[in-house]
């Protein structure tokens, strides 16, 4: 049943969509589709990051598909995507059910439609903005672990505001953080400040009377320490113990609405690195990150998935710009 709707899918690439200049908009959509495709084989061992990163990547599709009026062939392929990427999560979901029951009773609130659907209008940063911080260096004494153990509290409380302030503050603490420590820091803000969370207002609130400023003011600065990290990634040509970090980088930009993180060799980029399966892994001896789940033909779950997220938010740029908008309201 997987391989016929994913059939389908791809049969609606058949009728090109509309591309511009150098990119490729057909490329983008069929590396998409080829992940999910590789999810669709692999289901049962996948996981729950496969779950988390399918959910961004419909919530945040959703939401601009319906702030535009596409062509009729898009919106069929997006729409198709959409359905089927739903019926992946409650197939990850119903296997985690019998796997892993109690981490996922922990997670399931978030895993619901809509708990990431809020869309950050497209900007850029001014060249001024950004080179100032060409010069931070990196040298933060944040812990990726209890970073970790804030973003599950945060997780397991989201239907009632339990906020952690000690957490907040720390991951607040955003000076001189960088790699996944900040991207950490990023997500922590994109689920606390998230329509859905029952903290949102609250964490609002405490965060401008402990910093006398406000969460928007504290991500343009982070943003702004990722995208020079990104910059420097890519300056290095890639190397392969970045490429996980560089696509956590891409997924939390774009979705914070930050143009600059889409770039037309990046995207080519990312592209390259996705194995025939479907799936991105790790193509060297490096060991892969410790939640990591090695999967046959060194595929790793979590990279494939924050690829899916990744993939998906440069499909939303683009739709940006091959459709036309509609009388919307952000959130």
């Amino acid at each position: 049943m997987i391989s016929v709707k994913y059939f389908v899918l791809y049969l609606l690439l058949i009728n090109k969509t509309q591309s511009d200049s150098i990119i490729n908009d057909n490329d983008l959509i069929n590396a998409l589709l080829l992940a999910l495709k590789f999810y669709s084989e692999n289901i049962f061992n996948v996981n729950l990051d496969a779950a988390i990163g399918l959910r961004i990547a419909n919530d945040q599709l959703t939401s601009q598909l319906n702030s535009m009026i596409c062509s009729n062939n898009l919106t069929n392929i997006v729409l198709s995507m959409i359905n089927f990427n739903d019926h992946l999560i409650n197939l990850i979901i119903e296997s985690e059910t019998n796997t892993h029951p109690y981490y996922l009773r922990q997670l399931l609130s978030i895993l619901q439609r809509g708990t990431f659907s809020k869309l950050v209008p497209f900007t850029t940063f001014s060249a001024n903005v950004f080179y100032s911080t060409k010069s931070v260096k990196c040298s933060s004494t944040f812990i990726e672990k209890r970073s970790d153990q804030c973003l599950h509290q945060l997780f397991i409380t989201s239907h009632q505001c339990e906020l952690n302030i000690p957490c907040m503050i720390y991951m607040s603490n955003y000076t001189n953080t960088c790699r996944y420590s900040l991207t950490h820091q990023i997500l922590y803000f994109i689920v606390v400040t998230s329509p859905f969370s029952a903290c949102n207002n609250y964490v609002q609130k405490q965060f401008k009377q402990v910093f006398g400023y406000s969460i928007e003011m504290a991500l343009e600065q982070m943003l702004n320490q990722m995208l020079v990290e990104s910059t420097n990634i890519a300056d290095n040509q890639f190397n392969e113990s970045d490429r996980d970090l560089f696509l956590e980088q891409v997924a939390f930009g774009l979705m914070l609405g930050k143009a600059d993180f889409f770039q037309p060799a990046w995207l080519q980029e990312i592209i390259s690195w996705q194995h025939h399966e479907g799936c991105y892994g790790n193509d060297t001896v490096i060991q892969a990150r410790r939640e990591e789940k090695i999967m046959a033909n060194y595929c790793l779950s979590h990279r494939t998935s924050v690829a899916i997220v990744a993939l998906a938010e440069m499909l939303r740029y683009r739709i940006s710009f091959l459709c036309r908008s509609v009388t919307f309201s952000y959130v």
